[in-house]
């Protein structure tokens, strides 16, 4: 097969319009805040220009979350049979560390805090406290 027989893939990358999440300047990450009407009518009037400019896509994807799909909902809403999948994105961590007591109780404090924190949706650790220092730690 030749250079120019190979098929040509255009990807296109959309954030989200505007949602409730942003309007009250909240670090969304996972969270699941929904769009905005001020969101709702930037999509669409994204979707009037790409269906001005005759913009064609084959395969939409989007996270799991509202705003991402209810975007890509209403930003294709010209195409007919478009179709659009969701994928799990998530940032947790592959590997672990043991730790000894101390550091046990600094981070069980720092989760705690954490998770006592407004802006923070969800935490993950990445240590393993074995599980009779678990009890001498939180009991601290």
């Amino acid at each position: 097969m030749s250079p120019s027989d190979k098929p040509v893939y255009r990807f296109v990358f959309l954030r989200h319009a505007e949602s409730v999440g942003n309007v009250e300047s909240r670090w969304q990450g996972q969270s699941n805040y929904p769009l905005t009407e001020k969101g709702r009518a930037q999509a669409r009037a994204l979707a009037d220009r790409w269906n001005k400019e005759d913009v064609k896509f084959d395969l939409v994807i989007t996270s799991t979350l509202a705003r991402a799909q209810e975007t890509a909902e209403i930003a294709t809403s010209y195409l007919e049979g478009v179709k659009i999948e969701s994928a799990e994105l998530s940032m947790q961590a592959k590997n672990t560390i043991e730790v000894d007591l101390p550091r046990a109780r600094a981070n069980l404090r720092l989760i705690e805090n954490l998770e006592d924190h407004d802006d923070v949706q969800r935490v993950t650790a990445n240590f393993e406290i074995p599980d009779e220092m678990l009890a001498e730690a939180a009991s601290a």
